[in-house]
């Protein structure tokens, strides 16, 4: 993503469940360290850093074509943390 080109991610957690033949179901807890230095949305960037410790992607992995592939993902992350990185404190959005 441009607005964060230089993103540090770690899984902390990872738990999965399948078999060979029908794939893992899979869910993992992560976190983000990331700088705003691209524009968004929201505007130029803020240089501000994006820590987000609440992820969590689930998702399906299964063979496909011999090779193990993602098909399916979930994610749920913290959005807040996201637009506090990349607005400015006078934005309005701050108000909430």
């Amino acid at each position: 993503m441009n607005a964060f080109p230089e993103t540090e991610m770690n899984i902390e957690k990872i738990l999965w469940e399948g078999t060979p033949e029908d794939g893992y179901y899979t869910s993992m807890v992560r976190t983000i360290t990331a700088e705003n230095t691209g524009p968004t949305e929201h505007g130029p960037p803020t240089g501000k850093t994006m820590e987000d410790n609440l992820g969590i992607a689930n998702c399906l992995i299964q063979r496909v074509d011999g090779e193990w592939k993602y098909v399916e993902e979930w994610i749920a992350y913290d959005k807040i943390g996201y637009i506090e990185a990349v607005t400015d404190d006078s934005d309005p959005i701050h108000d909430y």
